[in-house]
């Protein structure tokens, strides 16, 4: 048992993970092969939320919609059209934080380098062991949330008897990239945010509220912190460059509030870094 593999062949309850069920990651995979989407969904089932397309069209869709945890993208379209998609994919501003593997039946050298090329996270040659498909997967997301925690807000998510709906998710992964990009913005405005996200101020108000448990000018005022933070320890930057660059007016002001939340001074928690 430990030694076989996918073969192609339509028998897979045997392969079967013994996991306990918790679907709070989702999976997408985007593939023609009927018979591998079978084995995916009936492997990974017990972990997983697994979703299914056939064609690059509306495994486009489907990521849009739902933005899953992961996502799996056949090499073996026709015309190149998995590695056009996972390029698109990972230059969006919605989907580009999204884990890819690329997949393709007895792929070769030429393939994996295109996929890393096209920003694939990992590409596995096809028959592929189980395990060897499961840590993958689970070593990308394990990645993926550590990334997450280091850059994202220490504000943690309010605690609610009910799962974050994939509406939510949607909203939490528009909310934050847009902050994250527009942070050296000094005038960032609520309303200006609203406009951006297509919402109006009263449910930007309501869903950072439900979601984060704190208010948006809070939420800001700590990724800032955070980054700054981050700029100091790892980039070779001064006090005046890091001020300007998280959208802080001056840098009395910056050092004002970064030693009330941190209570040390920007220069002070430089040069202890740097001991």
């Amino acid at each position: 048992m430990e030694n076989e593999i996918y073969t192609g062949k339509p028998d897979y309850t045997k392969y079967e993970l013994q996991q306990k069920p918790q679907h709070e990651l989702s999976l997408l995979v985007i593939n023609q092969d009927k018979h591998l989407m079978d084995f995916l969904k009936e492997n990974l089932k017990m972990k997983y939320e697994v979703f299914t397309a056939n064609n690059t069209n509306e495994g486009n869709a489907a990521v849009l919609e739902m933005i899953p945890d992961l996502i799996m993208i056949s090499a073996d379209f026709p015309e190149g059209e998995g590695f056009e998609l996972t390029s698109r994919l990972k230059d969006g501003d919605k989907t580009g934080h999204i884990p890819i593997i690329m997949t393709a039946v007895d792929g070769n050298e030429k393939q994996q380098i295109k996929a890393m090329k096209n920003l694939a996270d990992a590409f596995l040659r096809l028959p592929v062991h189980p395990m060897v498909l499961k840590e993958s997967i689970t070593s990308l997301l394990w990645n993926r949330r550590l990334l997450k925690n280091r850059y994202s807000s220490d504000l943690p998510l309010k605690k609610r008897s009910t799962s974050i709906t994939r509406a939510d998710k949607l909203f939490i992964n528009e909310f934050t990239s847009y902050i994250e990009r527009n942070l050296e913005n000094e005038h960032l405005y609520v309303q200006d945010i609203a406009h951006d996200l297509g919402i109006s101020r009263m449910q930007l108000f309501r869903k950072t509220k439900e979601i984060f448990n704190c208010s948006i000018n809070n939420y800001i005022l700590d990724r800032r912190l955070k980054k700054a933070k981050h700029l100091l320890a790892n980039e070779d930057m001064s006090i005046s460059q890091v001020t300007y660059s998280i959208g802080f007016s001056t840098p009395t002001y910056f050092s004002a509030v970064f030693k009330a939340k941190y209570n040390c001074t920007p220069t002070d928690f430089k040069k202890n870094i740097c001991l």
